[in-house]
């Protein structure tokens, strides 16, 4: 049974926001890109694919599907990984809508 209220699974944690929240996006940037690649080129990612990261953190997948042609979304509910994601990343397939309708995201 599933509870469809339980949107955004992140909304009261507050590890996920501010300070804290920043910290966790660097040490994630940091110590996940090698992961990323791994997972895409796993999965073998090309330019014929669509690629839709869930909980995408601050991109790390996402950039590494970009930088293999695919076009991509990275969907994430904390802002502070959306930001930090979008300051990071100039690739121009890349495209990270906010988790709060009518916000900016991604730094832009």
């Amino acid at each position: 049974m599933t509870d469809s209220s339980a949107v955004n699974h992140h909304a009261d944690h507050a590890g996920f926001a501010g300070a804290p929240g920043l910290v966790a996006a660097l040490g994630m940037l940091v110590m996940g890109r090698g992961y990323a690649r791994l997972a895409v080129d796993l999965a073998s990612v090309s330019e014929a694919d669509r690629v839709v990261d869930v909980g995408c953190g601050p991109g790390n997948a996402v950039r590494a599907a970009a930088r293999r042609g695919a076009r991509v979304i990275g969907v994430d509910p904390a802002q502070v990984m959306l930001r930090l994601g979008g300051a990071v990343t100039r690739e121009p397939k890349v495209s990270c809508p906010s988790p709060t309708v009518g916000q900016p995201s991604c730094g832009r």
